[in-house]
């Protein structure tokens, strides 16, 4: 990995950790809402607690690694655009921790009929960061494979608003029985479960542009 920037292996390692870890996260997201609907409340807590240990860990490592260009002079045609791609990539597993957390906070009281599209958007946004991670990946070490990965990113993230769109839409069915203080409550839960994967995408909106700037 990481070939196109052989001189910079001060950071090398620090970058693998770094995605290893937020790919590691989307796992244990995934595995999290299956516990939590499963009912299986003490294996989620658990997870919560190993998530926000991955938080901390990436925040760290973006310091380090931000760190690390600056004071070494590392990367000065490309700076910028690594950066940002730590910058934004790192919003994916504050965001994972933040509706783990509010699962574990609020406690919501999600319908038999709801919980399997809720799992489902669980299991989309892992697969969402997954082929992140290969994006950003292919952007030091294979350009040429980056732009598939990006369009698989696409490919999860429209999944995932098919998936939200037929919860509201179960939800606020004419005839429906939830009071509205229960819609809202699930249109919440729901929309708050789709920014992982409108993260992923905008980070790989600004990736795409990076891969034009390099391929030029």
């Amino acid at each position: 990995m990481f070939g196109v920037w052989g001189k910079t292996k001060l950071i090398v390692g620090d970058l693998e950790t770094f995605f290893d870890t937020i790919q590691g996260a989307g796992l244990l997201f995934q595995e999290a809402v299956k516990d939590y609907f499963n009912g299986e409340l003490e294996r989620f807590e658990q997870r919560v607690d190993h998530i926000d240990t991955a938080e901390a860990k990436t925040d760290e490592l973006r310091r380090t690694i931000k760190k690390q260009i600056y004071t070494n002079m590392l990367l000065p045609d490309s700076r910028g655009d690594v950066l940002a791609i730590v910058e934004t990539i790192d919003d994916v597993t504050d965001e994972i921790k933040f509706i783990v957390k509010s699962f574990a906070i609020e406690k919501p009281d999600v319908p038999e009929e709801l919980r399997g599209d809720f799992i489902q958007i669980a299991e989309q946004s892992k697969m969402c960061i997954i082929e992140l991670i290969g994006a950003c990946r292919s952007f030091f070490n294979n350009i040429t494979e980056a732009n598939a990965y990006i369009g698989r990113v696409n490919f999860y993230e429209h999944e995932v608003d098919v998936l939200s769109e037929r919860i509201k839409r179960k939800v606020y069915a004419e005839g429906s029985t939830y009071s509205l203080a229960e819609k809202n409550n699930l249109r919440y839960f729901v929309d708050m479960m789709e920014r992982i994967t409108n993260i992923a995408q905008a980070v790989c909106d600004r990736l795409s542009v990076f891969v034009i700037k390099r391929s030029i």
